[in-house]
């Protein structure tokens, strides 16, 4: 009996958000109410966001972000075009 590639990616198991993403994310979403990217690497954060004026509103509360998060990780913004 074969699969289809899309029978076998239904069935895989998609690994979970980290739960700072997941907090970064909703922040975003009921601050600004925007959505955002959000990538955990290993000493630092990546916030994607799609336009400048989110960028540097986002920038001023960082601060907050950070220690909601208790994290030692940097948080950093990065803008999409």
């Amino acid at each position: 009996m074969t699969h289809s590639l899309g029978d076998i990616l239904a069935r895989r198991k998609m690994p979970e958000e980290a739960p700072e993403i997941k907090q970064i994310k909703a922040y975003i979403k009921d601050v600004f109410d925007e959505i955002c990217e959000v990538k955990a690497r290993e000493h630092s954060i990546v916030i994607s966001v799609g336009n400048p004026s989110l960028a540097a509103a986002l920038r001023e509360h960082l601060h907050v972000l950070k220690e909601e998060l208790n994290t030692k990780k940097s948080l950093r913004i990065q803008i999409n075009h």
